[in-house]
């Protein structure tokens, strides 16, 4: 796979879980409004993606909006997997 087109898939999945947790469409309380995708990064085959990401509150809060992003991530799968073609 093109390095370019990596790239782009990368994008689009950042846009789309930041949408995802921006109109709260994530239902999970510990998921906090003020957390930003800073990165995507996949495996060149698609089969994997690490999200990269920081939070403006406190370093626990923070934790515990990836603890609630990681039990909401069939969910975040899911609506990732519908949208990219």
């Amino acid at each position: 796979m093109s390095e370019y087109r990596l790239m782009r898939i990368e994008g689009v999945i950042q846009e789309i879980i930041s949408t995802l947790i921006l109109t709260g469409k994530v239902k999970d309380h510990r998921v906090s409004r003020m957390i930003s995708i800073n990165r995507v990064k996949c495996a060149s085959d698609l089969s994997v993606a690490k999200v990269y990401v920081s939070g403006f509150e406190s370093e626990k809060v923070t934790r515990r909006s990836v603890e609630g992003l990681n039990s909401a991530a069939p969910f975040i799968q899911g609506i990732v997997g519908k949208k990219i073609q």
